[in-house]
């Protein structure tokens, strides 16, 4: 008997776990490669498929890959440290981690049978500073 399969991978939980299993058997490793990243997503799927019923073959229909882009957004500290005249501003965009994301999407989109479905992030929240940070 043949059964078609698609899998739903939430890309933020799914490198959530790979970080902490990485920390976990590989401590000395630096950060995986996009590469290798997408290579242990898919080994993941193969043993998912082969795990179950003997008798039953599984075929890969799809890998349904749920994520959003990184924020690409300046945004400035609400505190002003001691000495400083200006405020201090993050860019993400130019973070390390925005660059890792986005090379992981790249591989994604490059791999057969995967369908990657981008969402959003809003970004309309201002910083709420209790009295006690103020203080």
């Amino acid at each position: 008997m043949d059964m078609r399969v698609a899998v739903l991978v939430d890309a933020s939980f799914f490198l959530k776990r790979l970080e902490f299993f990485k920390k976990k058997y590989f401590p000395t490793q630096a950060e995986l490669e996009p590469k290798q990243v997408v290579q242990v997503l898919n080994i993941c799927i193969k043993r998912h498929l082969n795990d179950f019923n003997s008798n039953v073959y599984q075929h890969l229909y799809r890998v349904f890959y749920y994520d959003s882009p990184p924020l690409n957004i300046r945004v400035h500290y609400p505190l002003i440290n001691e000495g400083e005249t200006n405020p201090r501003v993050l860019d993400f965009s130019k973070l390390p981690e925005t660059k890792h994301r986005n090379d992981i999407l790249t591989e994604i989109k490059k791999q057969r049978k995967f369908a990657l479905r981008l969402g959003s992030i809003k970004h309309d929240k201002q910083w709420k500073l209790s009295d006690r940070a103020l203080n």
